[in-house]
Order: structure tokens, then C-alpha cells, then sequence
């Protein structure tokens, strides 16, 4: 009788095992067979704080830390929920051709996000993690900041990233604007990498 009592709770315990297993991979991997996001956040929020401290020249997210650009071009905020603020400057876009008769400056200059798993991605090509602003997820047509998984072996430590097709909508050729560079990104849309034109400004202060 006890053999069989141990025999039954030995299968059980092999049940729970398996089962927990397969759990567990679901869990990990996801039904699409591919990394889930909250892998990328975790690693995201862990190399966050060593890429863009030395920018907001705080050790730890505070009530809010503000980074102003030397040459004044951008601002961004991030208070100690990880709630991200970015603003940018409309002269070198208004110099550019900017017209607000139809957009509202605040929609086209002002970026906004909270630290979601949705809204994080990787950007392999460049070893950067990013948030996705004014947008739910990270995708062609999003405001982003970027910041290295390494720093250290990192030529450009965080990286802001503005859509220009609300600018260029608005009037601005992006070849005049000047402090932001112009060019091909490679950005991922569902599960291909595409190239899209952004305006760059990047920062190594590590």
C-alpha cells in the first residue's frame, strides 16, 4: 500500500514538474516562439540608469531629473516612476520652414511616455535599448529615446530619436534643420526590420 502511495505522489510531483516547465516556457518565450517583452524590459530598465545617470548627473531616479542639451535644443525629464518627458526646441525647426497653422506645436515638439513593457524595444544593429514616446508601442512612426546596453563599449551612450513626418507635413525641410541629424534608422515593424528617416541627436557622456 505505501509503495503505491509513493508511487502516485512521485508521478504527481513529475505532473507538477512538467507542467511547471511548460508553464514556464510559455511564460519566457511566449506562443510565437520569440522572446517576450517583459524579457527586454527587465534588461532595458537594468541598463537604463547607467547610460543616461551621467547625462542627468543623478546616481538614482529622483522626483525629477532634467537633462538641458548644451546647445539647448532638448530637454527631457524623468521623474522616479520612470515616466519620460522630452521636449525639443522648435527654433531649428521653425528656421526650417515650420508651419503651426494646421499642428499644434505641443503634439509635434513635446514626447511623452511611461516605462511600459509595450513600449520598449531593442535596436540591435546599434546595442541600444528604447521607449517609444507619444505612441503605445515602438514602432516607424514614434519619438524615441535610446540608450546603450553597454556604455562603456558604446560610441553613442542615448540617443534622441523625433519622427519627421509631422515636421516635414508642417512645412520643414529636413535637410535645414540644424543640430539634428538626418537619416535611415533601422526600425523593426511586426517581425521585419525596415529603414525609416528620423531626426538623430546623440550623446556619449560615459
Amino acid at each position: 500500500m505505501k509503495k503505491h502511495i509513493k508511487a502516485a505522489a512521485a508521478a504527481l510531483i513529475a505532473l507538477l514538474t512538467v507542467a511547471g516547465i511548460i508553464t514556464g516556457l510559455f511564460l519566457t518565450v511566449g506562443t510565437s516562439g520569440r522572446p517576450t517583452l517583459d524579457v527586454i524590459y527587465v534588461q532595458a530598465e537594468k541598463a537604463l540608469w547607467p547610460a543616461i545617470a551621467p547625462l542627468l548627473q543623478t546616481a538614482e531616479p529622483s522626483m525629477q531629473s532634467s537633462y538641458v542639451s548644451p546647445d539647448g535644443s532638448l530637454t527631457l525629464t524623468i521623474d522616479d516612476t520612470l515616466y519620460f518627458r522630452l521636449e525639443a526646441d522648435a527654433a531649428p525647426f521653425y528656421a526650417a520652414g515650420f508651419q503651426d497653422a494646421d499642428i499644434g506645436t505641443l503634439d509635434v515638439f513635446t514626447y511623452l511616455g511611461s516605462f511600459e513593457s509595450e513600449r520598449i524595444g531593442f535596436h540591435a544593429a546599434m546595442g541600444h535599448f528604447n521607449i517609444a514616446l507619444n505612441a503605445r508601442e515602438v514602432s516607424v512612426g514614434t519619438a524615441m529615446v535610446e540608450w546603450a546596453q553597454d556604455p562603456a563599449a558604446n560610441d553613442k551612450d542615448v540617443v534622441f530619436v523625433l519622427d519627421p513626418e509631422p515636421l516635414i507635413a508642417a512645412g520643414v525641410d529636413p535637410e535645414k534643420v540644424e543640430g539634428w541629424a538626418y537619416a535611415d534608422v533601422p526600425v523593426m515593424q511586426g517581425n521585419k526590420t525596415v529603414q525609416a528617416k528620423k531626426f538623430l541627436k546623440a550623446f556619449n557622456p560615459v
